[in-house]
C-alpha cells in the first residue's frame, strides 16, 4: 500500500480518494490491463447482482472493475496475504467494499459451498498454479449449473520455454505453463463445455511491445506494474514480449460453461455435481 500511495502522490493523485481506473496501471502485471478486464467481463456476461469469484485476484483490479462497473457481488481469492490485505484497502478507498471483498484461500481447496457462483474469473493467474486440473474441478464444484468460467491465460507455446525472468515468474521453478490442448483436455475432463476460445496473441504482443518500447525509451512511467514487480520490471517485460513474439508462450481468452459433461477415457457422461 505504501508504494502505491507514494506513486499516486507523485502522479498528482490523492491516494485517499482514488477510482478503479486510477488504480488500473498497478492492478494487472500482464496482458492489456483494464482493457482486457473489460473484454473478459463482456465475454463472461457478468450482470448486476451476479455472484462472481476471481481466482488469483492479486491486488484486486479485475474484481473491483466487475463490482464498480456491473454491480456484481465479487469475492477475490489469493494465496499471498499482503495482496489480500492491500486489495481490501484499495476496495475501501475506491468505494466498492460493499460489493467486493478479498480473502486468503488456496484455489485447489476453495472455502465455498457447491453451486455458489454464477461466474468464476481468472486473469493471468494459472501460470503459477501447478495442479490446474484440481483447480478446474474446484471451479466446477462452486459454479452453479451452467455457470461460466472466464479466464485470460498464458500457456506454453510450440517453440520452447520462455525466456526468464518473465512477468509471472523470476525463474522456471515458479512457472507451470501447459499447452492449449492440455488445458482444453483438463477442462473437458472435469465437466466444462467450450463457449469461446479467442486467440489473444496479436493484441497481447502489441501491448507488450508498446510497454517494452516505452520503458526502454522513457524509463518506467510514474505508475505501473513496475511499482509492484520491482527493479527488474524492465527485463521481465522485455523477456515476456520476446517469448510471446517467438511463440514460446501463447495467450487466449477462454469462456467455458459448467454443463457437467465429464469425460473419462473415451466415454462421456453427464454427472451431478458432488
Amino acid at each position: 500500500v505504501s508504494r502505491i500511495r507514494v506513486a499516486l502522490t507523485g502522479w498528482g493523485k490523492d491516494p485517499m480518494n482514488v477510482t478503479v481506473v486510477y488504480l488500473a496501471p498497478f492492478d494487472k502485471m500482464l496482458l492489456r490491463g483494464i482493457e482486457a478486464t473489460r473484454e473478459l467481463d463482456k465475454r463472461a456476461g457478468i450482470n448486476n447482482g451476479d455472484n462472481v469469484l476471481d481466482i488469483g485476484s492479486g491486488l484486486g483490479g479485475p474484481a473491483r472493475t466487475f463490482g464498480a462497473e456491473n454491480g456484481a457481488e465479487v469475492i477475490g481469492v489469493d494465496l499471498v496475504p499482503e495482496f489480500v490485505e492491500t486489495a481490501n484497502v484499495l476496495a475501501e478507498r475506491t468505494g466498492v467494499e460493499r460489493h467486493v471483498r478479498f480473502q486468503e484461500a488456496n484455489a485447489v481447496d476453495l472455502p465455498f459451498d457447491d453451486d455458489t457462483f454464477d461466474v468464476v474469473t481468472s486473469m493471468a493467474a494459472f501460470m503459477n498454479i501447478k495442479d490446474k486440473k484440481k483447480v478446474y474441478a474446484e471451479i466446477q464444484r462452486v459454479l452453479k449449473p451452467n455457470g461460466r468460467l472466464a479466464q485470460l491465460e498464458v500457456m506454453q507455446g510450440p517453440n520452447g520455454p520462455p525466456h526468464f525472468p518473465v512477468l509471472w515468474a523470476a525463474e522456471p521453478s515458479y512457472s507451470f505453463l501447459e499447452t492449449p490442448d492440455n488445458i482444453k483436455a483438463m477442462l473437458k475432463e472435469v465437466g466444462f463445455t467450450e463457449t469461446a476460445w479467442v486467440d489473444e496473441n496479436k493484441p497481447a504482443l502489441e501491448w507488450a511491445q508498446n510497454m517494452a518500447r516505452m520503458m526502454q525509451q522513457q524509463g518506467p512511467p510514474p505508475v505501473g506494474p513496475h511499482i509492484i514487480i520491482g527493479k527488474d520490471a524492465g527485463l521481465r517485460v522485455a523477456n515476456s514480449t520476446k517469448s510471446l513474439a517467438e511463440g514460446r508462450v501463447t495467450t487466449a481468452m477462454i469462456v467455458m460453461t459448467a454443463t457437467g459433461q465429464v469425460t473419462s477415457g473415451q466415454k462421456t457422461e453427464r454427472v451431478a455435481k458432488q
